[in-house]
């Protein structure tokens, strides 16, 4: 957030302490210029408008991501997944 600006990134190598959830930048920022790709971020609770993580190689979470892989083709969806990583699992 940078004044009334909002950009929603990804972070990762999250951690969470009770209170809040800390990782590093994972996205380039475009509207914002106070946060950086790589940089370490904070982010309370209700501030957090996606999360994911991968258990036994199974995305869980990640529901833009999700949103998006619908969108694709069958084709696109399996070339995707291969360049991810990992498969979409059911949630």
């Amino acid at each position: 957030m940078q004044g009334d600006k909002v950009e929603h990134s990804w972070l990762r190598d999250g951690t969470y302490d009770g209170k809040a959830c800390h990782g590093i930048v994972d996205t380039a920022p475009t509207e914002i210029q106070n946060v950086k790709l790589d940089s370490k971020a904070n982010a309370a609770p209700g501030e957090i408008s996606d999360w994911m993580y991968l258990e036994n190689g199974r995305l869980v979470g990640g529901y833009t991501v999700r949103t998006l892989c619908r969108q694709m083709t069958p084709a696109k969806k399996r070339e995707f997944e291969k360049a991810a990583g990992f498969r979409l699992g059911k949630n």
